[in-house]
C-alpha cells in the first residue's frame, strides 16, 4: 500500500491499478433482499408514541430500537456485507458509499422507506423520499463531520451487530441542538466546518450524543446540525460499521 496518513487519499501504483483492474468499480456480485411477507418494520412499536416524543423535542428528534424485524435485518445487513455495491470512495476520512443510484435501490430498503410515510404519517408521510444512501467505514476514526442535510426528515439507522464494536458507549451519532440557518445555502451548512463551528459555539447548544447500537434508529429533523461520534470496531471485515440514512422532504419544510 502506498504511504500516506489513514486519513488521506492515495494514488495507486501501475502495478496496483493493474491487480485490481478487473474488478475495480464493477458490480461483481449482487444478490438484494426481496420485501418482507409482513412488513420490514417491527409492528410491536408504538409509532404514535415515538411520534409524540419526536414533536415534543426541540429540534424535533427522537431515538428508538428494534427498529427492523429480525428477517428484514439480516437479510439488509447480509447484502451489505456480501454485495459489491459500494462504489464511493472518494472520501478521505475512511469510510466508503453506496447510493439507490449505483444498486442500493432494492425492494427491501425500498419497502423500508414506504412503510417509514404510513407507520410515522404525521412525520414522514407528508414528504416526498428524497435520498437513501448506506455508508461502511474504517475501524477506527470520527468519519462524517458536523453538517446538516437537504431535507425535512432524516432517518438514521445502524445494522452491524453489537459485538463488532469495542466501545458500546461510543460509535453513534451527535445531534446538535442548534439548526443550521435557513439562510445557508448547501455548500455553507454541509462543508464549511469552521462556519459551523463558530456558530455552535456562538449560541446555547446541548449535544445528544446517541450510541451505536445494531438496529437502533436516530430519527431527527434534517437541519440540526449532526456528525458522527467517534467509534471503535473490530478489524474484521464482518465488523464494519454500517448505517443506512433516509432523507425526506425539502429542507425547511414543517
Amino acid at each position: 500500500m502506498a504511504a500516506g496518513s489513514e486519513q488521506d487519499r492515495i494514488s495507486l501504483t501501475p502495478g496496483q491499478q493493474a491487480a485490481i483492474g478487473d474488478y475495480y468499480n464493477r458490480l461483481l456480485h449482487y444478490d438484494p433482499p426481496g420485501t418482507c411477507i409482513g412488513g420490514a418494520l417491527n409492528k410491536n412499536l408504538d409509532f404514535g408514541q415515538i411520534a409524540r416524543n419526536y414533536r415534543q423535542s426541540k429540534p424535533n428528534m427522537v431515538v428508538f430500537d428494534d427498529f427492523l424485524r429480525p428477517e428484514a435485518l439480516a437479510g439488509l445487513y447480509r447484502f451489505c456485507r456480501e454485495s459489491t455495491i459500494w462504489f464511493d470512495v472518494r472520501h478521505p476520512r475512511g469510510y466508503i458509499g453506496a447510493y439507490i443510484e449505483e444498486g442500493f435501490a432494492t425492494p427491501l430498503v425500498l419497502q423500508i422507506a414506504e412503510e417509514l410515510g404510513r407507520c410515522f404519517p404525521d412525520i414522514v408521510g407528508p414528504h416526498n423520499l428524497r435520498r437513501i444512501w448506506a455508508y461502511k467505514y474504517d475501524s477506527t476514526q470520527q468519519a462524517i463531520r458536523v453538517h446538516a442535510d437537504e431535507a425535512a426528515v432524516n432517518v438514521n439507522f445502524w445494522i452491524t451487530p453489537d459485538d463488532a464494536n469495542q466501545d458500546p458507549e461510543s460509535g453513534g451519532l451527535i445531534v446538535h441542538t442548534r439548526t443550521a440557518p435557513l439562510s445557508w445555502n448547501f455548500q455553507k451548512f454541509n462543508d464549511d466546518e469552521t462556519a459551523i463551528r463558530n456558530f455552535l459555539a456562538s449560541g446555547a447548544n446541548e449535544p445528544v450524543t446517541v450510541a451505536h447500537r445494531q438496529n437502533r434508529v436516530v430519527m431527527f429533523d434534517s437541519n440540526a446540525l449532526h456528525e458522527s461520534d467517534v467509534f471503535h470496531f473490530g478489524d474484521h471485515y464482518v465488523d464494519r460499521r454500517i448505517n443506512v440514512t433516509m432523507l425526506f422532504g425539502q429542507r425547511g419544510q414543517e
